[in-house]
């Protein structure tokens, strides 16, 4: 995601030092970015963009939301989708509509 961003023209900073996860797994910081994004929710439509400054580290993820940021912003209400399951219609319900089309038919 940096080198797209990079190549979109938002400017990489200098970074010094080494950002290390919960597990102890280190990566030294090769630059900082700053930039906006835009999170839009599935269930809800809801967007919000954030100001975000990164680190540019090694890591398998195209981004990490801290727990400051997510609490700043309320994203567990604001983005619903990305913390709880999609609602599911009740079973009962639906099974119950479809045989009162069937007898209403009659």
């Amino acid at each position: 995601m940096a080198q797209l961003l990079e190549v979109a023209g938002v400017a990489v900073h200098r970074c010094a030092g080494v950002v290390c996860s919960a597990l102890g797994n280190c990566s030294q910081c090769r630059g900082r970015l700053r930039f906006s994004i835009t999170l839009t929710d599935t269930i809800t439509g809801s967007a919000i963009t954030l100001p975000v400054s990164a680190l540019v580290v090694e890591v398998p993820y195209q981004l990490i939301i801290g727990r400051r940021t997510i609490r700043k912003y309320d994203l567990t209400r604001v983005l619903r989708s990305y913390f709880v399951e999609a609602p599911q219609p009740d079973r009962a319900l639906l099974n119950a509509l479809a045989l009162t089309r069937v007898q209403s038919r009659s």
